[in-house]
């Protein structure tokens, strides 16, 4: 001890496979036994919207802010640091629609060619406007993509004093090449 759990994304950033729906059993038995726990991604953003913070343009629905509350709740009656992110890589397109070259749209109309890669691929351009905020600052016309610099130190910090770490899952939109 002390044993830091890090969840992120398991794929693609708004996937809904990444969020409480699908991922609440598994913070819960975190939550058990961790003595941190660090979020990213969807899991992190669903959180931050159940406890009141702005998420952008992120949908997160409603019926997952009572268990997010409870999970919140229960890090607390448990002793065990639940960190969130406290700031963002944010954008104006979100990842899995920001194909950039990968696109296959052209005014409107599909491209003909032959030689293009297919738009699933990893390590594409992200097309859209790119910036930084902070946790109160996240433009309602944004999507958050990654996590910011200030969370990467604090989460370096946090990773320094551990005696274990379990790391499961992605921290932002790596399937853009960007991040």
């Amino acid at each position: 001890r002390p044993l830091v759990v890090l969840l992120g994304d398991v794929c693609a950033v708004d996937d809904e496979r990444n969020g409480l729906v699908d991922r609440a059993a598994q913070l819960d038995s975190w939550l058990e036994v961790a003595d941190e726990v660090l979020l990213a991604g969807r899991l992190a953003i669903e959180l931050l919207a159940a406890s009141g913070r702005s998420v952008g343009r992120h949908h997160v629905d409603e019926a997952i802010i009572p268990t997010a509350k409870k999970l919140m709740i229960k890090a607390g009656r448990l002793q065990v640091r639940l960190r969130l992110p406290i700031d963002f890589v944010t954008g104006d397109v979100p990842a899995d629609e920001a194909r950039g070259e990968g696109s296959d749209q052209v005014d409107g109309e599909e491209e003909d060619d032959e030689d293009e890669e297919d738009s699933t691929a990893e390590g594409f351009e992200y097309a859209g406007e790119v910036g930084d905020s902070t946790l109160d600052n996240i433009p309602s016309n944004a999507y958050a993509l990654d996590i910011g610099t200030a969370t990467c130190e604090t989460y370096k910090a946090v990773f320094a004093t551990a005696q274990a770490i379990y790391w499961a899952g992605v921290l932002g939109a790596t399937q853009c090449s960007a991040f």
